[in-house]
């Protein structure tokens, strides 16, 4: 996402819209209020003998989505890993996934939904975290430049779709997801 930053700037595009977070980045962009707030945890194999975050060593590697929360606060020492866990960032979510089903890494940090996904597909081969890492807000953001009414007109919007639960039926469908295999509920 960090890459489409100057596509806002230049006004090519004219925000950023797609599980993005504040989350060290909130003087780099003009921010709605957060319209959602995911869970984060890890997932590793059942067999792996990781149960936490205390569990893992300079020997074990994590995945993450390049430019996440997750790998900037890894990076940033501050969810107490030992700095000799070696992290390895990918593109998507879906990299994140095959590397631990291929075995590239021993856990993958990500949102529950997606790990639950995963725990979902492979039954009996992964366990979710019992404890969760942290929670992430989501939020939309424009060019911190920008001057407009779209982003009070969002943050109403945003706030109206979650006072009649639309928020929460768009959600519950990815949620569906987990446990019917597809993407969401109508997949």
């Amino acid at each position: 996402m960090e890459r489409s930053r100057p596509a806002a700037q230049n006004g090519d595009i004219d925000c950023l819209w797609c599980d993005y977070s504040p989350c060290y980045r909130e003087d780099k962009y003009y921010w709605t209020e957060p319209y959602l707030t995911v869970t984060v945890s890890v997932a590793a194999k059942k067999t792996s003998g990781i149960k936490s975050l205390a569990h893992l060593d300079g020997s074990k590697t994590i995945a993450v989505i390049a430019g996440s929360v997750s790998e900037r606060r890894l990076l940033a020492g501050d969810l107490g890993v030992s700095s000799d866990v070696q992290i390895k960032s990918y593109g998507s979510a879906e990299l994140c996934k095959a590397a631990l089903v291929k075995g590239y890494v021993d856990c993958w940090m990500a949102d529950v939904q997606s790990l639950d996904r995963l725990v979902a597909q492979y039954p009996g081969v992964y366990r979710v975290f019992a404890d969760n890492v942290m929670t992430v807000d989501l939020g939309v953001a424009f060019d911190d430049s920008y001057e407009g009414s779209v982003v009070k007109d969002l943050n109403t919007a945003l706030f109206d779709m979650d006072r009649d639960g639309t928020i929460d039926r768009i959600v519950g469908n990815y949620k569906t997801g987990a446990t019917t295999g597809g993407q969401g509920g109508n997949s």
